[in-house]
């Protein structure tokens, strides 16, 4: 690919996702004002693959947007529609929505990169489908692709940083690019913020605050060392105050393994 595509590319990617981060971040944070139940599950399996999501194939990035789109369509007014968490009906189609495709590390970078943006966006966009009630806790089914998006932002952190290198040192617009990943990744960070704070509350099931928290702790290797100094404060005092605040049990020890995934205080 041209230097001109790549930094079309690029241009393209660190936009929407400064975008799409913000907006995910956002909703993170006004999950903790929210609490919502669903319907009882109406579709099977077999009812979904007459919609067309066929999930006996292996998915590709495209495949989850395509995905993401339909059961838009086919839940409108019908949110009975939705695919459930472990659901008796449904369950194997959710699980698929939360599927990772597999990585192809010899295509090339930008490629991967669009095609984890295109996976973080669908991930989004489908939480975005089980939530619709802004003054309520959300239902474990978003507490499970949200934590999946912000699985998603981490592998993001890593393709910036080999999109970033494989333009090489005398790329003109280096600087920039830098400059427009640390506002990426801040954004990141309020992810993690977001997604404590979705832990810290009681309204929620433990078990839903214990899985939020899990996604946290595998995504702050990558996402922490990339906040701001005042972001890395805020999240080790959350996380501090968690670990304090919540008693002996599945909580604290979910908060103290997110404590232990903290790179040590210089």
């Amino acid at each position: 690919m041209s230097l001109a595509a790549y930094v079309r590319t690029y241009k393209l990617v660190y936009d929407l996702v400064m975008i799409r981060c913000w907006c995910v971040a956002a909703c993170m944070l006004a999950a903790c004002h929210r609490s919502e139940s669903l319907p009882p599950e109406a579709w099977t399996v077999s009812d979904y693959a007459s919609a067309g999501l066929d999930i006996a194939k292996p998915w590709t990035a495209d495949d989850h947007a395509k995905a993401q789109r339909t059961l838009a369509a086919v839940t409108r007014d019908h949110r009975e529609r939705l695919p459930r968490f472990n659901g008796v009906r449904s369950g194997a189609v959710f699980a698929k929505l939360l599927e990772d495709p597999p990585d192809d590390m010899s295509s090339p970078v930008d490629a991967r990169l669009l095609a984890h943006l295109a996976r973080f966006d669908a991930l989004k966009e489908t939480a975005s489908l089980y939530s619709t009630d802004a003054l309520a806790p959300p239902p474990r089914e978003w507490i499970e692709l949200m934590g999946h998006d912000l699985v998603q932002a981490a592998v993001l952190e890593h393709d910036a940083d080999a999109f970033i290198a494989s333009l090489g040192p005398d790329d003109p617009k280096h600087a920039v690019r830098i400059a427009e990943q640390e506002k990426m990744s801040s954004g990141f960070a309020t992810m993690i913020v977001g997604g404590l704070l979705v832990a810290d509350q009681l309204r929620l099931a433990e078990d839903d605050r214990v899985t939020m928290l899990g996604y946290v702790t595998t995504a702050l290797p990558a996402i922490f060392p990339r906040a701001t100094p005042e972001q890395q404060v805020q999240i080790r005092e959350v996380i501090e105050k968690q670990v304090a605040a919540f008693p002996s049990g599945p909580l604290r020890t979910a908060a103290e393994a997110a404590r232990r995934a903290l790179p040590p205080q210089r």
